[in-house]
């Protein structure tokens, strides 16, 4: 099971956890996975309901044709490894599927 799977998971069947996801997101994942995330990382847990659905979208991508990859960045790709951490953490229920976002399962 992933990390995010892992998470929700826990949030889903333990309430006080899910209180202190919500309340403090960053220390509870911290706490959950055993890692430390970097200081100027921050962590924002949305919770759906039956009138609001959250959409996350990952952060842009530069493709300009000016775009130069240094050895360090094809490196990573190669590897596939990322400096950044990206955790995301997405789910709702709804009357159309357990993880539909609300919308129509097709």
């Amino acid at each position: 099971m992933g990390a995010a799977r892992t998470v929700v998971a826990k949030a889903m069947k333990d309430a006080s956890f899910r209180e202190l996801l919500l309340k403090n997101p960053k220390a509870a994942i911290q706490k959950e996975l055993g890692i430390e995330l970097p200081q100027e990382v921050s962590v924002q847990v949305h919770q759906n309901s039956s009138t609001v659905i959250h959409l996350v979208l990952p952060q842009p991508l530069d493709v300009s044709s000016e775009r130069v990859l240094s050895e360090a960045d094809l490196a990573q790709v190669a590897g596939g490894a990322t400096s950044k951490p990206t955790l995301v953490f997405v789910t709702s229920q709804c009357k159309t599927g357990p993880i539909c976002g609300g919308l129509p399962q097709t």
